[in-house]
């Protein structure tokens, strides 16, 4: 554990940021810092190696230029993972749009298979109302025939119960 001193400059080009930058971090972190003895001088910040490695943000060849881009650094291990993520994403993105492509592929078909269920179920019902009109009507042929042979079943009985009347009260009248 070696603590090293390094100026607010020199901590924000290890740590990839601004020497303001690098001041703020330095007290709201509590390091131990030496302040200058003039007011235009260096002041120094005593920190120990491995906190500055846990610190570090970007690799100082990579940070940003004033005013430049402020991307942060991604280790190139990380971006390998990410892509190979990304691509697994892709895939899976292609398959769940095939699904859909299929879905409705298949909802298209629902409709249709709907649209002939009900063209079956209006010519069935058309049909059975046919069925009905015709059994109706013939039942009321055969009511008015059953009426009608009634009637002469009627006649006929009066005949019959007055050919079974003795002759002579036939006669009698």
């Amino acid at each position: 554990m070696a603590i090293v001193r390094l100026s607010y400059q020199e901590l924000g080009e290890r740590l990839g940021i601004s020497a303001e930058a690098a001041r703020q971090r330095a007290k709201r972190r509590h390091w131990q810092i030496i302040p200058a003895n003039e007011p235009n001088g260096r002041a120094f910040v005593l920190i120990d190696e491995e906190a500055l490695a846990r610190e570090a943000v970007r690799p100082p060849d990579d940070r940003p230029d004033e005013g430049g881009d402020v991307r942060p650094y991604v280790p190139p291990e990380a971006l390998a993972a990410l892509a190979e993520q990304l691509a697994g994403l892709r895939a899976e993105l292609q398959a769940r749009t095939q699904d859909a492509a299929r879905v409705a592929a298949l909802e298209v078909e629902l409709a249709m298979a709907r649209a002939q269920l009900a063209a079956a179920t209006a010519i069935a019902e058309e049909r059975v109302r046919a069925a009905q009109a015709v059994a109706i009507a013939d039942a009321a042929t055969a009511t008015k025939a059953l009426e009608g042979k009634d009637a002469l079943l009627g006649e006929l009985r009066q005949e019959l119960a007055r050919l079974r009347r003795p002759w002579w009260r036939r006669w009698r009248g």
